[in-house]
């Protein structure tokens, strides 16, 4: 199970069915978000619904946690970043954000 997390500006939770539309709008149907990940932009809600059904099957393996990143001030997701565990030994960390937030203040992306 996904915990929720609290800092002072992000609320970090699990995902939900309802969050389907704004992932999509938000990174799914970005090619800038989706240049170095492993999907590619898509205008295709349902590759979306896809990926959320994908990641409500993972909410309760002990070793895959997907966090939606929430701003508090707004309620606006974000982005989404995901930690699991490979292979019992080493840790995947990937976070996703909005474009827009690109080398904004506390977000930085490495190119």
């Amino acid at each position: 199970m996904t915990p929720r997390l609290e800092t002072e500006r992000l609320i970090l939770r699990e995902i939900h069915a309802e969050d389907m539309e704004e992932i999509f709008h938000c990174w799914m149907q970005n090619e800038n978000v989706s240049r170095y990940m492993w999907w590619k932009a898509s205008d295709d809600i349902n590759e979306a619904k896809e990926f959320v059904e994908f990641e409500l099957d993972n909410l309760d393996k002990d070793s895959w946690n997907r966090w939606i990143m929430v701003l508090k001030e707004t309620k606006e997701i974000i982005g989404t970043c995901l930690i699991f565990l490979m292979r019992k030994k080493n840790i995947g960390i990937y976070p996703i954000i909005l474009e827009n937030l690109f080398g904004k203040k506390g977000m930085s992306q490495k190119r």
